[in-house]
């Protein structure tokens, strides 16, 4: 897990992932960090990686930087959206 504020990353998930599976799979959740940090996720639509922020992060990190605002971006075969949601918030 990235620490927010920071470059540092430390490997949190097997302290984070017994609380993060505790909320509802219906909850509307904020993402914690990263590119989507502060949209809505519904925490049951996949892994609590999505709604922290941690999902491929490396990818997410390349796929965001190479988004403009004129870009047009196909999600194709996306299973719930979460690169759809990063590319809504810089494609205008």
């Amino acid at each position: 897990m990235r620490i927010p504020g920071t470059a540092l990353e430390i490997p949190l998930g097997w302290l984070v992932a017994p609380i993060a599976n505790l909320v509802p799979s219906s909850a509307s959740v904020r993402i914690l960090q990263g590119p989507a940090r502060g949209l809505r996720w519904i925490a049951g639509s996949g892994v609590p990686n999505y709604w922290l922020g941690t999902y491929e992060r490396n990818k997410v990190r390349e796929f965001s930087s190479l988004l403009r605002s004129d870009s047009v971006v196909y999600d194709i075969g996306a299973h719930a959206g979460y690169y759809s949601l990063i590319a809504a918030r810089t494609v205008k």
